[in-house]
Parts: C-alpha cells; sequence; structure tokens
C-alpha cells in the first residue's frame, strides 16, 4: 500500500503542519488547561514551531538518507500575574501542547513513531517579564528519510525556493534577470 502522507522537502514543512495542528487544537488545548474556578487567564498564546538543525544524516539505502532533528514548539504566554498562574494556568497548557503533538506524524512522512516529547523549560527573558509574558520552549525529537529529486520535484523545489524569496503581486521588482529554465538547462 502506497504512503499517502506527503513528502517532506524541507524543514519548514514539519514546522508549519506543527503550528497547523496546534491552531486547530488551541481552544480545546486551552478548555481543558481550565481549572475549575480559575479565571480564563490565557486567552491568546502565540505558538511558533523551529527546527534549527539536525543531526548527522543516517545513510538508509544507497541513496536516501535519515534526517534527526529537534522541532522546537515555543509557546508566549500574557497577562500571567505570578507564580500562582504559572501553575494553575501554564502547566496545563504546555502540557495540552505536548499531548496535541505527541507521536503525531502531522500528515507528513515522518519516521515512526511521529514527534516524540524530549523536554520543555521556561526561556523567558527579562525583556519578556518587563512585558508580562511567560515563554515556554518543548522540544520534541523526529525524523524524516530525504532522496534525489526525481525530475518532477526539481520544479517543485525551485519553486518553493522563488515563492520564498521572491513576493508576488507586492510591485516590488525582485530582480532584474530573467531565467527561463528549458530541458534543464539555464538559457
Amino acid at each position: 500500500m502506497p504512503d499517502t502522507r506527503a513528502r517532506i522537502l524541507s524543514p519548514t514543512d514539519i514546522e508549519t503542519a506543527a503550528v497547523a495542528e496546534l491552531v486547530a487544537r488551541m481552544d480545546m488545548i486551552r478548555k481543558a488547561a481550565v481549572q475549575k474556578g480559575m479565571r480564563y487567564i490565557f486567552n491568546n498564546p502565540a505558538v511558533t514551531a523551529s527546527i534549527f538543525e539536525s543531526g548527522e544524516f543516517i545513510p538508509e539505502g544507497q541513496q536516501s538518507y535519515r534526517i534527526p532533528a529537534i522541532l522546537h514548539v515555543q509557546i508566549a504566554f500574557t497577562n500571567a500575574k505570578g507564580e500562582q498562574d504559572r501553575i494553575e494556568g501554564i502547566n496545563p497548557l504546555v502540557m495540552g501542547v505536548i499531548l496535541a503533538l505527541m507521536h503525531k506524524d502531522l500528515g507528513l512522512r515522518l519516521k515512526s513513531p511521529g514527534l516524540v516529547p524530549r523536554r520543555f523549560r521556561d526561556v523567558s527573558t527579562d525583556k519578556d517579564f518587563k512585558e508580562n509574558k511567560i515563554v515556554y520552549d518543548v522540544e520534541f525529537a523526529c525524523s524524516w528519510t530525504i532522496e534525489p529529486p526525481n525530475d518532477d520535484d526539481d520544479a517543485d523545489l525551485l519553486t518553493i525556493g522563488l515563492t520564498y524569496f521572491l513576493i508576488p503581486g507586492d510591485d516590488v521588482a525582485d530582480a532584474e534577470d530573467i531565467v527561463t529554465l528549458t530541458g534543464g538547462e539555464p538559457s
């Protein structure tokens, strides 16, 4: 049976899918975190996801490699008034984020068992505290396989790179030269 999950072309695919999963489930996570009699203190937690680096590539056959990496999910909470808010509000929300992503493949070809929780920690800075924010970093281990692109994938990788750097419709000339690809060679 063929694998119908999406192929991972870049760590950005994982980051984007993780944030989308959390955004889709955030209301449920928040409601589960609110303890009986507690006021609703975290209306809009901000969530970001990043893979900053990978481990060493591990050969898997003649032309494919497994890429192990750590996905960092950062959650910024506002309006926390003190230690009691951290205990009653933030801790349950952080656990909700962990449970929402734990062992998920996010519809991507992540290696089994998907996202594996590693640790979480408070990474708030003095600036965050002055702005009444608390920031937590939750780490998940994951891995996926890369293979040399086939002819169909070449265009996709080029498109991904160009759309990242070139913003269509912004009325800004992003480049002066025009490159036309024919037969795989620039002309």
